[in-house]
């Protein structure tokens, strides 16, 4: 059921009513303004809202949120090139440039009818029905108000979300969706000082339980369609790797596991704290699990293909800044990777660790995986490309040649991602290592309608739930662990079908690593004590639980 309500669908009345506020500002602020210059630049700025919440609607279903701001604030150059060749050169792009270059006209239109016919307004009826519209602005502008009131009350980024649903007066104009999108990237600052906090008071308590040398591997892949695998079923053998290492008793391939976020930010962090979204808890109120691993005498190195090395922006506003604060750093790593790679197999070759002796390893990979754009994310190689259009094996209506051939480079991308996999399986074979692979959410990519991408993720609909939520997950091992950790291979075995989210990940790595500090068993799935719950998922403003779907 849904917890609270999504953004209405937008109709021709909201964009009338969002015209009529820009018109309102508009009015308001130019005639305060004293220049023709400020005029114009008022003018410009409030049109630009207008055009990007119009183009965000029509094409994605959602205005401007703080999830669009922070993808732009995140967004690399390369990111940056493959949206706007898969977006902006469309249709509704087109249709946004026509009505942007209309308003405008239609504005001026009407300051020239009213300078020459201004008079006929000095009628009485006029007068009746203008006044009559000044009360209803003042009334309403009171419960905008009283809206803002609520929203500057809230001090947490899930509060302010809340409040976007719960509002006096929901928020449907460009101004009000940019000023609550700004709040909700300020209190998520506030939300990364409590998260060092609760670090900094966890490691207090950290003991472990083995004196074992083990390498664990965490690789949190990016915006993999589980049914793209053919590790689950997929007509192309997309996963060749894999496959034989399931072949061969090494790798385990978990059928039911979800992401309770469509968002690389908010699934990161909820992945690498140790919160439970099902259970109500804030990644924020809780520690960042690689802080454990560290206090409690693990080597913790983290590779993230995706940091930011070079880019200048505001800290509170990106995922670096939680996985790559000054304090979360000290507390956390022994060492972390100082550049990134085109290409992911790059990347793993250049930071493969040979473990310390004696010592046990946390080495967590954070890859590009097959983000849009998928072709920018494999050589473009013989052996790489390793799909042409011939395999594509669909004639829906609405798939083209150029669609069919996005849906190859899907699918190249994902073949090479099973190569990278490779790299790390036979670095680690003849180690005592434990590697645990799942993507950050999952994606579109024309798969059972015509879209690509994450779009209109607050409907929740079965599609929505199957392509974008729903992620491949496995576990591979070497034979030296096999051999020494035969009860955890059994419990393992035994979990494949259990349900689980995520988020809980946490307590499936501090089992496997003997770590007893913040270990839950009753949310560890490969615990025979593990405990079902109802899996909370999360768009940008609408909650869904997955397991009451039908």
């Amino acid at each position: 059921m849904i917890e609270y309500d999504p953004e209405p669908p937008h109709t021709f009345l909201t964009y009338c009513i969002q015209i009529a506020i820009i018109c309102f500002f508009a009015f308001i602020l130019t005639y305060l303004a004293r220049t023709k210059i400020l005029k114009c630049l008022i003018l410009s700025v409030l049109l630009l809202l207008f055009a990007i919440d119009f183009y965000l609607v029509s094409n994605f279903g959602h205005p401007v949120s703080p999830y669009f701001l922070t993808l732009i604030l995140e967004t690399n150059s390369n990111e940056a090139n493959g949206f706007i060749e898969n977006y902006i050169y469309t249709r509704i792009g087109l249709i946004t440039v026509i009505l942007t270059t209309f308003i405008p006209i239609a504005y001026l239109a009407t300051n020239y009818l009213w300078r020459k016919y201004g008079q006929l307004c000095k009628h009485k009826i006029c007068n009746i029905l203008i006044g009559s519209t000044l009360c209803i602005s003042i009334i309403g502008g009171g419960g905008v108000i009283y809206s803002y009131k609520q929203l500057f009350s809230n001090s947490d980024s899930e509060s302010v979300g809340r409040w976007r649903s719960y509002a006096f007066l929901r928020p449907i104009d460009s101004i009000t969706n940019l000023v609550y999108s700004f709040y909700h990237l300020k209190v998520s600052s506030d939300d990364l000082r409590k998260a060092q906090k609760s670090t900094y008071q966890s490691l207090k308590h950290c003991e472990v339980t083995t004196k074992d040398s083990i390498n664990i591997i965490l690789v949190i892949g990016e915006s993999y369609i589980k049914k793209h695998s053919s590790l689950y079923g997929y007509y192309l053998m997309t996963c060749p790797n894999m496959s034989k290492e399931k072949d061969n008793g090494n790798l385990f391939v978990f059928n039911d596991v979800i992401t309770p976020f469509a968002a690389t930010n908010l699934s990161i962090k909820n992945i690498l704290s140790c919160n439970s979204v099902s259970d109500n808890e804030f990644w924020f109120e809780r520690p960042y699990f690689p802080a454990i691993f560290h206090s409690s005498g693990y080597n913790v190195y983290m590779y993230d293909n995706q940091r930011s090395i070079d880019r200048n922006i505001p800290s509170e506003f990106s995922l670096d800044a939680y996985l790559y604060n000054e304090n979360i750093c000290s507390m956390s790593y022994d060492k972390i990777n100082d550049s990134t790679c085109p290409y992911d197999a790059d990347f793993v070759k250049k930071y493969l660790e040979e473990p310390m002796i004696d010592k046990r390893s946390l080495v967590i990979y954070h890859l590009q995986g097959q983000h849009i754009s998928a072709s920018t994310h494999y050589p473009h190689t013989q052996e790489f490309m390793r799909f042409s259009l011939k395999d594509i094996q669909r004639n829906d209506s609405y798939l083209n040649d150029k669609k069919k051939q996005e849906i190859v480079e899907y699918d190249n991308a994902t073949y090479y991602n099973d190569y990278v996999m490779s790299l790390l399986f036979d670095y680690y074979r003849d180690k005592n290592a434990v590697l645990i692979y799942f993507s950050d959410h999952g994606d579109e990519v024309y798969d059972y309608r015509d879209s690509m991408g994450r779009t209109d993720i607050d409907s929740m609909t079965s599609g929505i739930l199957e392509y974008i939520y729903e992620i491949p997950f496995f576990i591979w091992v070497s034979n030296k662990y096999k051999e020494k950790y035969p009860n955890e291979i059994i419990n393992i075995k035994n979990s494949i079908d259990k349900p689980f989210s995520t988020d809980n990940i946490c307590h499936v790595l501090f089992y496997l690593a003997g770590i007893e500090s913040y270990y839950n068993e009753k949310r560890n799935f490969i615990s025979p004590n593990y405990i079902i719950k109802d899996r909370i998922i999360k768009g940008v403003e609408a909650s869904l639980n997955y397991d009451a779907k039908n």
